[in-house]
């Protein structure tokens, strides 16, 4: 069996490159937002703001946008200030945005630019939310609220501060739910990604060190679903410092439920079921994790998966073998039930460990195993071109 590390594929294919608080806007020196005169309440449309974006233009730094319901065809720029933009609709007549153009975001976040979004449809685009900052020096504080995210090419997609995001729904993305390509801290709580083209949630967490960012990342995804997705349901990349997801369900997904690279983390009551396998008849598993030195997983549920329940492979970035704890999970083979395969250069010597902590129950074929054993598979890491 060849397993390709995701992110190799993944730069082959991209064509762009719970501190509990709830996020404050920060003035960091050369980052602060000017203090913009004007209304601190608009209401559009009306006869002095036709538009949703002259609604935003008015607007004073910190002020809201209250935007009636019915459907606006346009390219929203938030940009200079930091602002809410809160639809006034219902689920019977919401608050609808659809893009301009498809090549075009519905949202874009630009320089020195951040804010809440609440109670919106956006439909169509290349994305429904964008962040472009031109300098590269600017990532935005988002707080998206009871948002809905319809044919997108991505759904949400960019460089954050942070990002929370809670009662979100993404569907149908011809690409990535989300493609979060760094953050200091990203959140999720009772989002959903279903049917997406490539990936449903991917999460790249990068400590810059430019300034940019201080400490590392971490994310937390809590009743988070994702369905459907040609490529894995939840991807993590990179050297978050804090990993926790509790209650996420990651089924029907290609390739495996959850991704992780260079990511230890630890779930809690997850369900990582029904996962299939690529075209090829690689993967399909519940969770995959490459070089990542620890991850915990206790009271978990991970049923028929085509290939294996549960996979841990590679060094992690410092050397040292993959381990994984489990505990009290329940897992049924596909091919296997769990697969531990350790890269042989581990420069810290020592090969990786399946930990069986309590209560975990393995079963084959309607048969509830003595114990639940890991088998090492003969997976041969290969580079993809980028």
């Amino acid at each position: 069996m060849r397993l390709i590390p995701l992110s190799l594929v993944l730069l082959s294919v991209m064509t762009v490159a719970w501190s509990h608080p709830a996020p404050a806007q920060q003035c960091v020196p050369g980052q602060c937002l000017p203090q913009t005169q004007g209304p601190l309440t608009v209401t559009v449309p009306s006869t002095r703001y036709p538009t949703v974006q002259a609604g935003i233009n008015a607007v004073g730094n910190g002020g809201t946008v209250r935007v009636k319901a019915g459907v606006y065809v346009e390219a929203i720029r938030i940009a200079g200030k930091t602002l809410t933009l809160k639809g006034l609709g219902t689920a019977a007549a919401p608050t609808e945005i659809r893009a301009l153009a498809e090549e075009q975001a519905v949202i874009t976040f630009g320089d020195q630019g951040s804010g809440t979004l609440e109670n919106l449809t956006l439909t169509g685009g290349a994305y429904g939310i964008l962040t472009a900052s031109e300098t590269q020096q600017w990532q935005p504080q988002v707080i998206l609220n009871r948002l809905l995210i319809n044919g997108a090419g991505r759904g949400v997609f960019g460089t954050f501060d942070v990002l929370y995001a809670t009662n979100v729904k993404v569907s149908a993305s011809r690409f990535n739910g989300l493609s979060i390509l760094g953050a200091r801290a990203l959140r999720l709580v009772n989002l959903s990604s279903t049917d997406s083209g490539n990936i449903g949630i991917f999460a790249q967490m990068i400590v810059r060190n430019d300034g940019t960012y201080t400490g590392e990342p971490w994310i937390a995804l809590n009743k988070v679903t994702v369905t459907g997705s040609k490529g894995p349901g939840i991807a993590i990349i990179g050297n978050a410092a804090a990993i926790m997801m509790t209650h996420v369900v990651s089924t029907g997904n290609h390739l495996a439920g959850v991704y992780l690279e260079n990511a230890p983390a630890t779930l809690i009551q997850c369900d990582l079921s029904g996962n299939l396998a690529l075209a090829d008849e690689s993967f399909g598993d519940g969770l995959v994790s490459f070089y990542s030195k620890q991850v915990t997983i206790l009271d978990s549920t991970f049923v028929a998966n085509q290939r294996s329940g549960i996979t841990v492979t590679g060094c992690s970035g410092d050397g040292r073998p993959s381990n994984a704890s489990l505990g009290n999970n329940t897992i049924t083979d596909g091919a296997f039930y769990l697969d531990v395969e350790i890269a042989p250069d581990c420069t810290a010597g020592g090969r990786g460990q399946m930990e069986d902590l309590t209560g975990n129950e393995c079963w084959h074929d309607g048969v509830k195993e003595d114990m639940c054993t890991a088998v090492s598979s003969t997976m041969e890491m290969i580079e993809a071109t980028p």
